[in-house]
């Protein structure tokens, strides 16, 4: 049957017989054999009546000529990247409940500190409220008591020395928690561009740059100097060590989140995701203990520093009160009950546009649960995008580029290594300021590729191609104008080129879109 059909095939091509005669020709054929042997003529007639209508129709076509050597120099290849804010926040809730209240919206405009939702929290008011109020009463009773200024010097230079105590301790739990939970999750960690073993919902970059900066901070961090004389490097210092933690602690939080994702389900069994799990809940409890210790040690220098200036102005007996003790007991459970509080609440740390919302009022969210994203939309854009390996050494940083055939942007950071995840090349795109380019947004990225290293092997576009019933060919045009076809032999394709092994030199001109085109076709030149 199919020895008919291609049978059949050559004779509408060679001599344009009708299928009618095809099938009477060849009586042995099935109605299946049949309806296919029409669709193929019905295809084949089709073709050939619109070629010779849009010659007929299309007197001496315009067309492109071109040097394959030209064509290869000045290449341009896009890429397809997604639109982001360079200053975001994606905010979590730090414990569960149900959400109580919800103070924004999407397209909100929000400052830095406000309070966007919250959980229940009556029991965490009360309690901040019965210690606001502990507090407030310890202060009075201070403020009414003499302290000795000797005792008040003593207690100030123990609490110098307790941030030195605590840095010290705090210092060793974060190498611990640095080497043994989190540097399984890179490849490299001590490199001076650490990759990635796991999928995350985060930026690669940024937690590659997170793993950087804190190895450079502990650097600093072991060669600080402790000079118990001055209290205010000793407030950084504090200060630092909390940043630090922060750091590690959401780290910890994305690759607690990475691991329980389904893109790793083939990375790990359930016994090791239940270790993994287990492993990074007990180093965030480490690290919040952390936190704790350094503030507490923070908050009981500067109460120290308090009572040495209540001394200096009402001290008569040099004998210390049970008020200032009382005080520090106040403010520690003052404070306690604050931060207890500030868990139920979703605050922004920037000014900004409420991108997204996850909350509900009436809902009831877990601890960690994805809550909101502010964006501030207006201080910079950029794109994330990738290209493969062969493109990435066409570009360069500082490169420009055009964003949907209508913007332009920069080529700001191009990976120096292909991702695992992606199999691809990262390249970083900034954008300008006067670009409509919107937040969130999907886009065409084009680059123009930069001279390369002159090569023998002749790559020209597949719009330069015609099939035809005999093979490919390519189209020169004679002095005459008229179209001259030049048979070629394909080689493999590459993207949107392919390598032509025979017919051609690199100093053949071409037609750059040999698309409805035919041989004998009389046209205009146009070159570039």
């Amino acid at each position: 049957m199919f020895k008919i059909i291609n049978s059949s095939y050559r004779l509408i091509i060679n001599k344009g017989v009708s299928l009618l005669s095809i099938i009477k020709r060849h009586k042995k054929l099935s109605a299946f054999s049949a309806v296919l042997l029409a669709v193929v003529a019905f295809s084949i007639t089709g073709s050939i009546e619109e070629d010779e209508q849009a010659t007929t129709d299309i007197k001496n076509p315009s067309v492109e000529v071109q040097s394959i050597r030209d064509m290869s120099s000045g290449r341009t290849f896009t890429s397809v990247g997604t639109v982001e804010s360079v200053s975001e926040a994606r905010l979590q809730t730090e414990s569960g409940g149900r959400v109580t209240a919800v103070y924004a919206k999407i397209g909100d405009i929000v400052n830095a500190g406000s309070i966007l939702a919250t959980l229940e929290n009556a029991s965490e008011r009360a309690s901040l409220l019965q210690a606001e109020g502990a507090y407030e009463s310890a202060q009075a009773a201070a403020a009414q008591s003499n302290v000795g200024t000797r005792e008040a010097d003593i207690r100030l230079n123990d609490a110098r020395l307790d941030i030195e105590r605590v840095s010290n301790s705090v210092y060793g739990t974060v190498q611990d928690v640095l080497v043994s939970k989190i540097d399984p999750f890179y490849a490299n960690p001590n490199s001076s561009y650490p990759s990635l073993r796991i999928a995350t919902l985060s930026n690669t970059k940024f937690l590659s740059d997170e793993r950087i900066a804190i190895q450079v901070a502990l650097k600093d961090w072991d060669s600080f100097e402790f000079t118990i004389t001055q209290t205010d490097s000793l407030y950084q210092h504090a200060d630092f060590v909390k940043q630090q933690l922060e750091k590690l602690v959401n780290l910890v939080d994305i690759f607690r989140t990475a691991v329980n994702d389904d893109k790793n389900d083939s990375r790990y069994s359930d016994a090791e995701r239940d270790s993994l799990n287990s492993d990074l809940a007990l180093a965030r409890t480490q690290l919040i203990g952390a936190q704790n210790s350094i503030e507490a040690s923070k908050s009981e220098l500067m109460n120290a520093v308090e009572a040495v200036e209540r001394a200096q102005i009402s001290s008569t007996g040099g004998i210390t009160s049970s008020a200032d003790a009382q005080l520090k007991q106040a403010l520690g459970a003052y404070r306690s009950a604050q931060a207890n509080y500030e868990r139920t609440v979703v605050r922004t740390p920037i000014s900004g546009v409420v991108n997204a919302f996850y909350l509900k009022a009436g809902e009831y969210v877990s601890p960690s649960a994805p809550a909101v994203i502010v964006a501030n939309n207006n201080n910079g854009l950029e794109i994330n995008t990738s290209v493969n390996q062969e493109d990435s050494v066409k570009i360069a940083v500082g490169d420009m580029v055009v964003i949907d055939k209508t913007a332009t942007g920069t080529i700001s950071a191009i990976a120096g290594a292909i991702d695992p995840t992606t199999g691809k090349v990262a390249v970083k795109i900034s954008i300008d300021n006067t670009s409509e380019v919107k937040n969130g947004t999907a886009v065409s990225v084009k680059y123009t590729a930069k001279e390369v290293k002159q090569t023998t092997e002749i790559s020209i576009p597949l719009s330069a191609i015609k099939m035809t019933g005999s093979g490919p060919v390519v189209f020169t045009v004679t002095e005459s104008n008229q179209l001259k076809d030049l048979p070629v032999v394909l080689g493999p394709v590459s993207g949107s080129e392919v390598v032509i092994e025979e017919g051609v030199t690199l100093d053949t001109e071409i037609v750059v879109d040999a698309r409805g085109l035919k041989a004998g076709t009389e046209v205009t030149v146009i070159t570039k």
